[in-house]
This record gives structure tokens, sequence and C-alpha cells, in this order.
């Protein structure tokens, strides 16, 4: 099955690249870019996190891949069917201002994928939109 992609607009964020990515290199600060409405049971360490999506299913990730101050990599680490990648890229504009776009990298086939494209979508542009929060 071929990879699909679905990315975030690159946003500005009113943060540093070495704080976005020291926050979001451990998983207990995670948490705070994901849609708290649709996230439960939420477990984490610094290396690592697994909670459940509401109705959907209960997930694992790690980070895979660091680097310094410009990407972080977690993959899933439950769905053998359905591996997940999200992908948080960062690009400093200067000491105060970054460019942060998040890709969500998945092998979902084409007809499920169709479905759920505009919610993962969602989720990826929510998880930009709240890094201006942290």
């Amino acid at each position: 099955m071929a990879e699909k992609i679905v990315s975030s607009n690159p946003r500005k964020i009113n943060k540093s690249a070495s704080y976005l990515f020291d926050f979001l290199s451990d998983f207990r600060n995670f948490i705070s870019i994901l849609p708290e409405d649709r996230i439960e049971k939420w477990e984490s360490n610094e290396d690592s996190c697994t909670f459940t999506i509401i109705g959907l299913a209960r997930l694992s990730f790690s980070i895979t891949e660091k680097k310094i101050n410009t990407q972080i990599v977690y993959q899933s680490n439950t769905l053998e069917t359905m591996p997940i990648t999200l992908v948080v890229n960062f690009t400093e504009i200067d000491a105060v201002n970054t460019i942060a776009q998040i890709e969500l990298k998945t092998t979902l086939s084409g007809v499920v994928f169709m479905f759920a494209e505009k919610q993962l979508k969602n989720l990826v542009e929510k998880m930009t939109e709240k890094m201006n929060d942290l």
C-alpha cells in the first residue's frame, strides 16, 4: 500500500524552535497539543505515550528520530496493519518565532483514507494551532 500524507498548513508559532523542540521531545508534554475532547486514558513518560482516541482506537507512540530544533518523528507502536508516523517540522524565523508544520503519514487503504482524510487534516491543524498555547 502506498504511503499517504496529511499535512497541516505551516503556522507561525510565537515560540523559539528550541523551546518547541524541547517541549515536544518529552511525551509528558505532548498531550498539550492534542484535542482534549477526543483523548482519554492518557499515559506517558518522557519517551513514549499511550492513549485512546474516543470511539476509535488505543494508540501507542514513541519518538524514533530527533533533529535538533528542526524535526521530531513519532512512530505508532500498536497498529501493525495501519502504521502511523507523525513528523513535526520546525523552521526558526528568529529567536522568538518559528514556523511549525505537522505531517501524518499512514498506509490506510484508499477507501478508508478517503473517509478519514478530513478528520486527520483537522487533527494535524488543531495540533499545530495549539502550539501557540504552549
